[in-house]
């Protein structure tokens, strides 16, 4: 009976010790998690700084309201992937009229680049680009509550015709390998001359019926905007979030709030 019970302390002494570890403190009043959150928020803050002038150089960003007043709001800090690690999102003018997403993440220590694609209808590209041409363009990121495809861009275009683009992401090789892997697409094409209207889902056209179940679909499963510009009043996403809502800030903004979590 004595062996016994010293066997049951121990075990009971080891769980305690092993629940300790699972939030250990670094010695400064943090946990574990907190510390990573702390240096991931330094990195992050060092590469906007890097990239300081790109993004003060997008300026046509504006409010998803029907005046589409101008904001400059083009960075998010927000968890895509569930490991309470924030990637960082900012837009990055290449060009007067074009601008690409940029997504980091933090891995092995350091914030890296995330790779990934975006399908705008036939079209596949090493990023998403709001582009200030033509009819001008309007997105919406945002994540949602599927998972692992709990990411998704919406792009929209007008010219001689409305192109509505709609790309989720797999983010379970996020913490991996930094990519996020596209993991299903759909496009709304409206031409007025001559009058048409096609859905296609991966490529391949499916009815009217269908695509506006898939892109509602997608829409009533947002659980969070990261970043948008633009209105369209025939595009129901609008109707699914207010713009005080999102996660995007402004540079200065959010160097501040890096600044406050990485000390």
């Amino acid at each position: 009976m004595k062996k016994k019970s010293i066997i049951l302390l121990f075990v009971a002494v080891l769980a305690l010790a092993l629940a300790a570890c699972g939030n250990k403190d670094t010695g400064s009043g943090k946990s574990t998690s907190d510390s990573k959150t702390a240096k991931a928020c330094a990195a992050y803050q060092k590469v906007l700084e890097d990239n300081k002038s790109s993004i003060d150089k997008y300026s046509w960003q504006t409010n998803a309201t029907k005046k589409e007043d101008s904001i400059s709001r083009p960075v998010a800090l927000t968890d895509i992937n569930g490991d309470k690690i924030p990637e960082l999102f900012f837009m990055s003018a290449v060009s007067d009229y074009e601008a690409d997403l940029q997504i980091y993440t933090y891995s092995d220590g350091k914030a890296q680049k995330v790779s990934y694609k975006m399908t705008e209808n036939d079209n596949t590209y090493d990023s998403y680009a709001d582009v200030a041409a033509g009819g001008g363009s309007r997105y919406v990121i945002y994540r949602t509550k599927n998972d692992p495809d709990s990411f998704a861009i919406l792009g929209i275009t007008t010219d001689e015709s409305s192109l509505y683009y709609l790309s989720s992401y797999d983010t379970s090789k996020l913490s991996s390998d930094c990519t996020l892997t596209e993991s299903s697409t759909l496009t709304n094409i409206v031409s007025v001359y001559p009058s048409s209207d096609t859905y296609k889902k991966n490529g391949t056209t499916i009815s009217n019926s269908e695509g506006k179940k898939a892109f509602s679909e997608s829409f009533s499963s947002m659980d969070k905007v990261i970043m948008f510009s633009g209105y369209d009043s025939s595009c129901s996403i609008w109707k699914h979030f207010k713009p005080s809502t999102a996660a995007s800030k402004s540079y200065d903004d959010m160097i501040d709030y890096l600044g406050s979590k990485s000390n």
